[in-house]
């Protein structure tokens, strides 16, 4: 493993952009601008392929589909939308919340989408009827991350006290609480039905589902990434100073002399693939990086 870059491509850029994400079939970017224009850009030639209009206020959170089919995005004004990524269509938009929405996630089934608060709470929906199925009421704080388990009837959200909630849907009840994390949550992966990421400012941790616990506490320089990727042997991080660092998921350990350093202050995107870095810098240039694989 190794994340080395090499620049492919850098490209200008008209907006500030405030969230990035790569598809899971590491296709295409997602970005989106201060402009409340979400853009799909081609990987790895920096194409853009379609605009999408309809969010009025700043765009806040992100997710994709596990088939990269659709898109989910949420604002600050408490709107959710779900896309369409091959027609770029707006397939349904809801008034999901009041206040900022702060985490989004879709099904691993593709048929509900959730959407977390600032207020707390977490909604359902119902995607081919655009119905709320039900609400879920944090116990304490602000939700900052959500995921789907890799079940559609499992969900796991962070909130602000720095805890992460196991939900049944079936039942809409609490399943069971986490607590580890020390500063605040700022990241959820699923790697799998039994193993789940989490990444706070302090650090990042690695939990058993199955026997509900802490399986892998990670060095602290692994703490506050602006994006994460997981492969079968490896977890790739991307930090605010600019650095890229590779651990190995089984012992947490970094792996030596295997990574590379961006400018600082980067905001930035991992493909699943391992195969390319793309970061947006306060020069309005957009970079996408090869990751060279040794």
């Amino acid at each position: 493993p190794d994340a080395r870059l090499t620049l492919v491509q850098d490209l200008p850029v008209p907006t500030d952009i405030n969230r990035m994400l790569i598809t899971p079939d590491s296709q295409m970017l997602i970005t989106a601008g201060s402009d409340d224009v979400l853009r799909l850009w081609s990987l790895p030639n920096g194409t853009v392929l379609k605009n999408l209009h309809g969010h009025t206020t700043p765009i806040t959170t992100l997710a994709v589909s596990h088939d990269s089919r659709f898109l989910v995005s949420g604002s600050e004004d408490g709107m959710v939308y779900l896309w369409n990524l091959a027609s770029g269509q707006a397939l349904r938009s809801y008034r999901a919340h009041h206040y900022p929405v702060t985490s989004v996630a879709i099904s691993p089934d593709n048929r509900t989408v959730v959407s977390g608060c600032k207020d707390g709470t977490l909604r359902q929906w119902d995607v081919q009827t655009g119905v709320r199925m039900q609400t879920l009421k944090l116990p304490e704080g602000e939700a900052t991350a959500v995921v789907y388990g890799s079940t559609p009837d499992r969900l796991i959200s962070a909130a602000s006290d720095r805890q992460l909630q196991v939900w049944d849907l079936n039942t809409g009840q609490l399943h069971r609480t986490f607590a580890g994390h020390t500063d605040a949550i700022v990241g959820l992966q699923v790697a799998n039905n039994q193993t789940l990421y989490s990444f706070g400012k302090d650090r990042g941790l690695m939990w058993d589902l199955k026997r509900e616990e802490l399986a892998l506490v990670f060095p602290k320089n692994s703490g506050d990434p602006r994006a994460v990727s997981l492969s079968d042997q490896n977890l790739i991080t991307v930090h605010n100073d600019g650095s890229v660092r590779v651990w190995n998921r089984a012992s947490g350990l970094p792996v030596p002399e295997s990574a590379d350093v961006l400018e600082n202050n980067v905001n930035a995107a991992l493909s699943p693939n391992h195969h390319y870095l793309v970061s947006w810098h306060a020069d309005q240039r957009l970079r996408i990086w090869r990751m060279n694989s040794r």
